[in-house]
């Protein structure tokens, strides 16, 4: 979709779907964590994929691990266009050959993947 919205955030195909979620089959056989602590976290994760796809900065109300441990470590503002928006993944929308990145948007920078559009608005 060109406007995701929260019902359309996981509005993807099958095979699409079957590629994203079989890490989480992999990551119950090699990781011995808990299954209530493993659900949790798959709930958090619907909370942040649902709240990237609203339209709106969820932060800080629902931040995603890479905003959650920036805020821990008390890294500068500066550093934050480092991280991952619901801006940045809406001009992935937009502009579908762009913005890749999932938590940190070096991946977008080192790939050639960001948006010149973003990077003269942002400053990034």
């Amino acid at each position: 979709s060109t406007v995701p919205s929260a019902f359309t955030g996981y509005s993807f195909h099958w095979i699409e779907a079957l590629m994203v979620y079989s890490n989480a089959i992999v990551e119950i056989f090699l990781f011995p964590i808990p299954f209530a602590f493993f659900r949790i976290y798959e709930l958090w994760m619907i909370a942040i994929h649902v709240g990237g796809h609203c339209g709106y900065e969820m932060a800080p109300f629902v931040p995603h691990l890479g905003q959650s441990l920036w805020w821990l470590t008390g890294c500068g503002k500066k550093n934050a266009q480092l991280l991952n928006t619901v801006h940045h993944h809406d001009i992935h929308h937009k502009h579908p050959k762009y913005h890749f990145s999932l938590y940190f948007t070096h991946w977008d920078y080192w790939l050639g993947t960001m948006h010149q559009d973003y990077v003269k608005r942002h400053g990034a």
